[in-house]
């Protein structure tokens, strides 16, 4: 279903820059960049279990056993239309509003004695209440669904923001030796290392609970248009840990667990009734700490004739890339006590190619 007030959305964006030429052939420029989203895409519960249903399905424990179907056996707990003819209504809605402003640096070298480069800095928060139409909760079991109650609740940094990120990249062309011999010519001569570094901050993580005990869910998959916008009570400071070194004995587990990025403990599930108060997206994962390097040489047998060899690395210093369930936006459901809190995946490692081209 489509809000009959649905609208087009709109961006407003402005910036304001600054260029300094320094020594060196370099050039600076800082910059304020700034945007404001208004009615943006959201999808929403249409018919919720009403806050009067709720209060008496909390009170009647074959209600609670059956909350999964709650809307079907307790038609008249639905807010808008009996459950048992409309369980779950899909909607869609042009509520969602977004701001970001960032701090954005660079400097660039042109080339000259061989070198250039170009680095890239930026400090920035983004802030909304929907990611795009899979991140306020049309992918349900990925994200958490937007609250139909409250959307100011589902307010936080966007799903996709990175506060810190430097990026810088580089070519140098190795100085050519003044040996007029073949030597010089097809050994010494010839040789580039290029490569480029990214060093950026994690994407947030989306705690959410997928028991849906807050009882405003009309019912569990498959009937369900869109997930539950059900969250954990925060009952202590997550905490970040080195996932190399830290194992920690969740509540619920047996035993202790290694690969640790943050405290399970901190979180509990809700009450029966009640939404849980854990906001959305508040901390943050693992960053991305890359260098891919290439070093390359060019043999030059004539104008038209060239052989050039490439030995390309890709994360050079090898360094771990956590992930979250093996995904870039990570989705922590409380109610999944092995892999709640836990990193146990990571982009792929230090990979080397060789390569050759040639020219004719």
């Amino acid at each position: 279903m489509v809000n009959p007030n649905f609208t087009d959305a709109y961006a407003m964006n402005y910036n304001l820059n600054m260029q300094r030429e320094l020594p060196g052939q370099m050039v600076l420029q800082v910059g304020y960049v700034g945007s404001q989203g208004r009615h943006l895409n959201i999808v929403y519960e249409g018919n919720p279990i009403s806050p009067a249903g709720t209060a008496e399905c909390a009170a009647t424990p074959a209600c609670v056993t059956n909350l999964a179907d709650q809307a079907i056996f307790y038609p008249s707990h639905s807010m808008y239309a009996p459950g048992n003819i409309f369980a779950s209504v899909g909607t869609q809605g042009s509520e969602g509003v977004s701001n970001y402003n960032s701090l954005q640096v660079q400097l660039k070298k042109r080339l000259s004695h061989g070198l250039t480069f170009q680095a890239a800095y930026t400090w920035s928060h983004s802030i909304d209440d929907t990611s795009g139409y899979e991140g306020s909760g049309a992918a349900p079991g990925s994200t958490r669904t937007t609250d139909p109650f409250n959307f100011a609740l589902d307010r936080g940094d966007s799903n996709f923001d990175a506060r810190h990120r430097f990026v810088v990249n580089y070519t140098y062309e190795l100085p050519i030796p003044k040996w007029n011999n073949p030597f010089g010519k097809y050994v010494l001569e010839g040789w580039r290392v290029s490569g480029i570094t990214t060093l950026q901050t994690g994407f947030p993580i989306i705690v959410g609970d997928t028991a849906d005990l807050s009882l405003q869910c009309p019912v569990a998959s498959p009937f369900s248009y869109y997930g539950c916008w059900d969250t954990p009570n925060a009952v202590g400071y997550p905490g970040i840990y080195n996932p190399r070194n830290t194992t920690l004995q969740y509540s619920t587990n047996p035993s202790p667990l290694p690969n640790y990025y943050f405290n399970p403990n901190a979180f509990a599930q809700e009450t029966p009734g009640q939404l849980g108060n854990e906001g959305r997206n508040n901390f943050h994962g693992p960053g991305i700490n890359s260098t891919d390097l290439a070093l390359s040489k060019l043999v030059k047998f004539s104008e038209t004739r060239q052989v050039e060899l490439r030995m390309e690395a890709f994360n050079l210093f090898n360094h771990s890339q956590f992930l979250f369930s093996g995904n870039i936006t990570a989705f922590e459901d409380i109610n999944a006590p092995s892999q709640f809190g836990r990193v146990t995946t990571a982009y792929q490692g230090r990979v080397i190619q060789l390569g050759a081209k040639i020219y004719f």
